[in-house]
């Protein structure tokens, strides 16, 4: 006689490792006793499908473990410092080169009122029209910028030796003419103040003018303009291509970009800044930037109180009063406060109020030599998942490999069986 399915599935439970499935299919066991292990068994399983979902929903959320440890270092790296000043342009006298160079700001701004453009492009063609005059915004900027020269660098020091503005390289961003230190020794070894970069600076504002695992990615994509990969250079490099795929051209602040030309005031008009203005809206999933695994950020302190204190003030505003006195006069200056007579030197502090408005002291150090490495690691790895899944098989039905190997078993004797039972039909021939 060949077996059918439900003897089949009785020999499977009484030979099957999986507990519980013979205690329905036992024969002589009262029907209610039957029923209570079979509620009991379908209640497991849901409990086992429950853990399972949960923890492979967290397996795919990429859940992480941080770890924080502090680390002590004999010396750390400095990092590249930037200085741009927010006053973009300097000196322009002319009341029409104002006007165009403001407008052209403006044409980029996604802030801009579209009903003004028409009174801005007026202002730029006038302006441009004359051929003498570079079509090109980064030239503007490179000449009407604010400078770092020995006018503007009152003093400046890196551990404790004098450096001056030719320390400093000088790029072209959306901010103006910013400059960046530049030392051999980029490593700081004793902390606090005065170990690192201390520079005064005079900022011209009186000539100022008007206008791992987890959600990151190990492997992101090579940055085409930049060294290496962060997530705003990324964002960067994505407009940038915007602006270069939408209008030939590149914005005058790409200073590192050499595979295209500069777009000129023409099409900033007619193309280049609506197309700069609309890059600020790019998402980071349409510019395909993601989240860096290894990365390197600062904490930054900031304190800062007014520069300079009343009696060196008076006296360092006098000598740019005049500046053939020297550092000489400055010495001769030295003595207590009652020893001075302020009132004789600038009786409505003039002088030092317009020092102060022009001038600022910063020193940028590391505060001490350490450093705290971050590191996360996969909550859940593939190894951990896996014995999950046994554990919970194991925990809640007793199932283990050997008893999948029997399910499988199971499976190719029902179809064996379903394939012989099936009828074969043979063609009738009619006389």
């Amino acid at each position: 006689m060949k077996p059918n399915a439900l003897d089949l599935f009785e020999k499977f439970t009484k030979r099957t490792t999986c507990h519980g499935l013979d205690q329905i299919t036992e024969q002589g066991r009262p029907t209610y006793i039957k029923f209570i292990w079979g509620l009991a068994l379908a209640v497991l399983f849901g409990g086992m499908c429950w853990q399972l979902t949960a923890r492979v929903l967290e397996y795919t959320e990429f859940s992480t473990d941080t770890k924080l440890h502090e680390e002590f270092a004999p010396y750390v790296e400095f990092p590249s410092i930037s200085i741009c000043n927010y006053n973009r342009f300097f000196n322009i006298t002319d009341h029409h080169e104002l006007a165009a160079v403001d407008g052209l700001i403006r044409l980029s701004s996604p802030a801009r009122l579209q009903s003004e453009d028409a009174l801005w492009e007026k202002y730029i063609r006038d302006y441009y029209q004359d051929s003498k005059h570079s079509i090109f915004l980064s030239d503007e900027v490179e000449k009407r910028g604010w400078q770092l020269s020995e006018q503007t660098i009152m003093k400046c020091t890196f551990h404790h030796k004098p450096c001056n503005y030719t320390s400093f390289s000088s790029f072209i961003t959306t901010m103006g003419k910013c400059f960046t230190f530049n030392s051999h020794e980029k490593k700081q070894s004793i902390p606090g103040d005065g170990h690192g970069l201390k520079i005064t600076l005079n900022v011209m504002q009186r000539e100022l003018m008007s206008g791992l695992w987890g959600i990151c990615n190990e492997n992101p994509k090579k940055m085409k303009y930049h060294h290496k990969y962060s997530f705003a250079e990324c964002m960067t490099e994505c407009r940038i291509g915007y602006v270069i795929k939408k209008c030939g051209c590149k914005p005058y602040w790409t200073y590192q970009v050499h595979d295209a030309l500069e777009c000129d005031v023409w099409n900033m008009i007619n193309c280049s800044g609506d197309a700069e203005a609309d890059s600020l809206n790019l998402t980071p999933d349409e510019c395909g930037c993601d989240q860096p695994c290894h990365s390197v950020g600062f904490v930054q302190a900031l304190s800062y109180a007014t520069y300079p204190g009343v009696l060196v003030g008076e006296i360092l505003a006098a000598d740019e009063e005049n500046p053939e006195k020297g550092s000489n006069d400055i010495e001769s200056h030295i003595m207590t406060a009652n020893e001075l007579n302020m009132s004789e030197i600038d009786p409505f502090r003039v002088k030092l109020n317009a020092y102060r408005d022009n001038h600022l002291m910063l020193d940028i150090f590391h505060e001490t030599l350490s450093f705290t490495r971050v590191t996360q690691s996969k909550k859940i790895t593939e190894m951990s998942l896996a014995s999950d899944f046994g554990g919970l098989l194991g925990l809640w039905l007793g199932i283990s490999v050997v008893t999948v190997a029997e399910i499988v078993q199971f499976f190719f004797q029902l179809l064996a069986a379903f394939l012989k039972k099936r009828p074969v039909v043979l063609p009738v021939e009619h006389v």
